[in-house]
């Protein structure tokens, strides 16, 4: 396993947002967390990140606690997270590679190499000398997940990747998500509210409810036991006038 959650709990004042969450992901795996708002979805993303730390319960990368590896475990992994602006509008997506790589130790030259390689990656390599002002939401979004792979985590945390794209640039950002995962190997964390992101990319399905776990299975059992619990109730206020 490459991430082990055991126990996880997260209170904000008497606030009880995630309780008892327990939790194995595989290497190499997609898995989806799934949830109303407010269920816990991106306070579980930044525990996990590191970014909140956990009232309870522990997290374990490769059998070590993320609390003593530290900085170790920041350098294993990616996260482009939503709500968030991840990059820098009025620089090109070229400037907003080189100064991030540069926070991450990154030498000019490996900036340069994985830089190039990622913006062709992603269809960006012709738009790199853009400012990010002038981006599409879906190249906005292809450049943050860029910038979170320039170290080569072997985990990314994508929180709400397809919100906002039209037709075209989500299914991009499909087939790049499915992409790390089954080529590149990276272990990918996503949350979204789109059935149809889930249906085509995750392995594993984890469904939140009050801050705890409601279900957690593979994508077929998944869509098998939903799919069948699924009623649709339309109401109107008006008569429909009958068509002659």
């Amino acid at each position: 396993m490459i991430l082990e959650i055991r126990n996880l709990e997260k209170k904000f004042n008497n606030n009880q947002v995630l309780k008892n969450i327990n939790l194995n992901i595989e290497e190499g795996t997609v898995l989806a967390v799934l949830g109303k708002n407010g269920s816990g979805k991106t306070t579980l993303i930044k525990l996990l990140t590191n970014i909140l730390l956990p009232c309870n319960g522990d997290i374990l990368y490769k059998g070590e606690n993320i609390k003593r590896l530290r900085n170790k475990y920041i350098e294993k992994i990616g996260a482009v997270l939503e709500g968030n602006r991840n990059v820098y509008w009025y620089l090109t997506g070229e400037e907003n590679i080189y100064y991030f790589g540069g926070l991450l130790g990154l030498s000019k030259n490996e900036i340069k190499v994985r830089g190039e390689e990622l913006l062709k990656t992603f269809d960006l390599y012709e738009d790199r000398r853009k400012k990010v002002v002038h981006y599409s939401r879906g190249m906005q979004q292809k450049l943050a997940i860029i910038i979170a792979l320039l170290n080569n985590p072997t985990i990314l945390f994508l929180d709400e990747p397809a919100i906002g794209l039209d037709v075209v640039s989500k299914k991009i950002m499909i087939d790049k998500i499915k992409y790390l995962s089954r080529n590149l190997g990276i272990t990918i964390i996503l949350t979204t509210h789109q059935l149809d992101v889930v249906e085509l990319v995750a392995d594993k399905i984890v469904l939140l409810e009050n801050g705890g776990i409601k279900n957690s299975e593979n994508l077929k059992r998944f869509m098998e036991k939903y799919n069948s619990e699924l009623l649709y109730k339309i109401l109107l206020d008006k008569r429909i006038a009958k068509f002659v």
